[in-house]
């Protein structure tokens, strides 16, 4: 909320957020992939989640055909896990064109939400995953013992495109 709050106000934050402490997860929480384009609004539904001691963020996929670009997009998701105290969640770029035509945010709505509306969180050292986002989404569901669920806030980019590579893989996710 704070985030919110901050950016609809135009404020810039020069203070760095300190790191938070990641809750302590339930032996029974859900596991989840989120799937994100990274606006405003999937800021506040990361933050909340990564602080439920219910749910457990296996992966983070970044689609580039959404409102933040991707390498920015997964970096501030990166930062995102920091400022909560998941610092191992790892997070993966899609691509940056739709399966599609040809629809783009414009720049001036994507600028911002590269930058975070200048509010700056504690850097997450890990680099991001070595996978493209569908090999990322592909191996967690691979290697889940349990159905996954997939919280999409997306374009969908990133799950059609798994999804034409291995249609086997809805049966893991829950």
């Amino acid at each position: 909320l704070l985030l919110a709050l901050l950016s609809a106000c135009g404020s810039a934050v020069t203070t760095p957020i300190p790191t938070g402490s990641a809750p302590e997860l339930s032996p029974d929480a859900a596991s989840f992939i989120v799937d994100t384009d990274m606006s405003l609004d999937d800021w506040i539904a990361i933050l909340y989640l990564l602080q439920r001691p219910d749910i457990d963020i296996k992966a983070i996929t970044v689609s580039g055909t959404g409102v933040a670009h991707c390498e920015p997009g997964a970096r501030n998701a990166q930062n995102l896990a920091s400022l909560a105290g998941r610092l191992e969640i790892p997070v993966a770029c899609g691509r940056d064109t739709p399966l599609a035509g040809s629809r783009t945010f414009p720049e001036a709505w994507r600028s911002p939400i590269d930058e975070l509306y200048g509010v700056s969180l504690p850097e997450n050292p890990n680099p991001p995953s070595d996978q493209p986002a569908v090999g990322l989404l592909s191996a967690v569901l691979q290697n889940s013992i349990e159905p996954v669920s997939i919280l999409a806030l997306g374009p969908l980019t990133n799950l059609a495109e798994m999804l034409q590579a291995d249609p086997t893989l809805p049966a893991q996710i829950s």
